[in-house]
């Protein structure tokens, strides 16, 4: 048996339980004949009972801990689902899930530990520390996924490398988009005055460049463009030069934390009109807390427990049964409980014997694939390895004391 914990390994052997480094994992497993990690091959799986493992990496405790964590435990929920019901035609699935405190030297030997562990794949990658980790896929032969992923990986694609959500072309299209849904409302103006703010990553000033182009193609004229860094507890000075821009519309590009203190800088500081971020700060206790009706945010996942989705609901109760009760309300953990999904399609194409390079090959020409709602038109192919194109604003409605739809699904062109 092999439980994880963040880095290490518990193995029980003989009735006897050690803590053992993952660096040592495949030679206690031999000691112990242990299926708990795939055998050697790149990540071969032998016969029926030996199991498969998978990789969750990402920033569980750190500056993005509030998008890691839930992401892991949607990922290790539905992981074990499949293997309470049995697991994949016979073999169990262990998860690898490792911390890297988005720092990019811990996440770098994360990445090494999973393939050194015969990881099948990574999933979960949530931090823009995983732009500059991209380049080892392809030579590691251990596929990536993630929520972070750059657009120059996946426009052209490049092999071994996935992206779970949009990039920062397709972030900020979904902005732009929902400033085009207001103004068909007639509740801005057709040719608005935009702010900008947002913590500083790779991710974020790629919106910034794209703002900075589209925009004035729109004649949408940006007064304010103001940044501040990831760790900020407070921008009281950024937000206040924003306010005093006059904007029509602020967009901004916030994490749940930071989320709460704009959103509230700028409204002390006089700004009324709409506060559209774009997918960092949509946590359903963010926008309790600023129960704000004239702020947006965006995602492409179902929310935990949405009665409009049943397997929504299935998600959340499932989380409840198997422990991974952290952070369960928040759409990133439908984001990992999807990313799962996806892992598991994948194996089963696979096949038994399934090894890294032949997984690889399974995921990249998957299709379409049954994600039960959770998200809209989820499909791999080898042309386009961005699984989803449309996404979703919300707003707080404190009548109902809920997250509700606000507009309809945007669809992005980027890739």
């Amino acid at each position: 048996m092999v439980l994880r914990r963040y880095g290490r390994a518990v193995f029980s052997c003989r009735r006897i339980v050690w803590p053992v480094p993952l660096a040592a994992l495949a030679l206690v497993a031999a000691a112990c004949g242990s299926s708990g990690s795939s055998g050697g091959g790149g990540g071969t799986a032998g016969g029926s009972d030996s199991a498969y493992t998978l990789a969750c990496l990402g920033d569980f405790s750190g500056p993005l801990g509030f998008s890691g964590l839930p992401v892991r435990n949607g990922f290790e929920t539905y992981v074990a689902s499949v293997n309470k019901a049995g697991g994949v035609d016979g073999h169990k699935v262990n998860v690898l899930a490792l911390d890297d405190t988005d720092n990019v030297t811990t996440g770098k030997t994360n990445y090494e530990q999973a393939v050194s562990s015969h990881a099948l794949g990574s999933f979960c990658e949530n931090g823009g520390i995983w732009a500059s980790l991209a380049p080892f896929a392809a030579p590691g032969k251990a596929m990536q996924m993630g929520l972070a992923v750059t657009d120059n990986y996946t426009d052209p694609v490049h092999p071994y490398i996935y992206r779970a959500t949009f990039g920062a072309i397709g972030l900020a299209q979904e902005q732009i988009g929902f400033v085009k849904y207001l103004i068909s409302q007639g509740k801005l103006p057709p040719d608005p005055t935009v702010g900008l703010i947002y913590f500083t990553d790779v991710v974020t000033q790629g919106m910034d460049t794209y703002f900075q182009t589209a925009l004035k193609q729109l004649g949408w004229k940006i007064v304010a463009d103001q940044q501040f860094p990831l760790t900020a507890t407070s921008a009281t000075t950024q937000s206040s030069a924003v306010a005093s821009a006059k904007p029509d519309v602020v967009l901004s590009m916030l994490t749940d934390p930071s989320g709460l203190f704009v959103d509230r800088e700028l409204r002390q500081q006089g700004f009324k009109g709409p506060d559209i971020e774009f997918t960092g700060a949509n946590g359903v206790s963010t926008f309790q807390s600023l129960d704000d009706p004239e702020y947006f945010s965006q995602s492409v996942f179902a929310y935990p427990g949405d009665t409009e989705v049943p397997a929504a609901v299935t998600e959340l109760q499932q989380s409840k049964t198997f422990g991974f009760t952290q952070s369960n309300t928040s759409s990133f953990f439908s984001a990992g409980y999807v990313m799962a999904i996806v892992a598991i399609a994948a194996l089963k194409k696979c096949g038994n014997g399934c090894n890294s390079v032949s997984y690889n090959e399974a995921l990249n020409d998957l299709g379409t694939v049954n994600v039960l709602g959770l998200a809209p038109g989820v499909s791999i192919t080898p042309s386009d390895h961005q699984i989803v194109n449309s996404g979703q604003f919300y707003v707080w409605d404190s009548a109902k004391n809920a997250v509700v739809k606000a507009g309809p699904p945007i669809t992005v062109t980027s890739k």
